[in-house]
């Protein structure tokens, strides 16, 4: 029987390892519905192995340490904590590209986007082979050289004439005092080029 558990484990480590949520199209919800499921199942493995154990000490048989389920829960925790990061970054951005753009306050977006920043590069040693975790990283980087920009269009010194400068340069007329003017609407502009 601990042969045959030693295998169903490594299968289940395996069959995780080919069906984790990996890919940051795959949704949140959905990635932490694959998670949720293989924790369960881990936790299924982790009964079955104190059953074992308790057989084991009967007869004083050495426990063998099932490195497979601490892989396998080391790395739900990372994906965890990945798809965690997402939907936090992603209802931060959600609240900022609706805003209307004299609202915003750009430096509790600096603080924020360095925060992420910083719990994603403390990611990158597992998971940066993985697409969720390449597109939150991009979207934290592209994010992170768009606030200069912002920093100068929420600048006290922008003047009237300075907005009619710029949409004569973009060739873009829009109000830049007006209730609808959100970061949804800056980012079309390409501003940043």
């Amino acid at each position: 029987e601990i042969k045959s558990f030693d295998k169903s484990a490594a299968a289940l480590l395996d069959e995780w390892r080919a069906r984790g949520p990996y890919e940051a199209d795959m949704g949140i919800e959905k990635a932490q519905g694959t998670i949720a499921e293989y924790r369960q199942k881990l936790a299924q493995k982790r009964e079955k192995e104190s059953s074992l154990r308790v057989g084991m000490d009967i007869f004083t048989i050495d426990k063998p340490p099932y490195k497979e389920l601490q892989d396998l829960s080391g790395s739900l925790d990372q994906f965890e904590t990945m798809w965690k990061l997402t939907e936090g970054w992603n209802q931060a951005w959600e609240q900022w590209k609706t805003n209307s753009f004299q609202d915003l306050k750009v430096e509790d977006m600096n603080v924020t986007m360095i925060q992420y920043r910083s719990d994603v590069n403390k990611l990158a040693r597992d998971l940066k082979q993985f697409d969720v975790w390449a597109k939150l990283k991009d979207s934290v980087e592209q994010f992170k050289r768009t606030l200069p920009l912002l920093t100068d269009l929420k600048n006290e010194a922008m003047r009237e004439r300075h907005w009619l400068q710029l949409m004569e340069e973009i060739e873009i007329k829009f109000d830049p005092y007006a209730q609808d003017f959100t970061m949804d609407k800056v980012a079309p502009l390409r501003l940043d080029k």
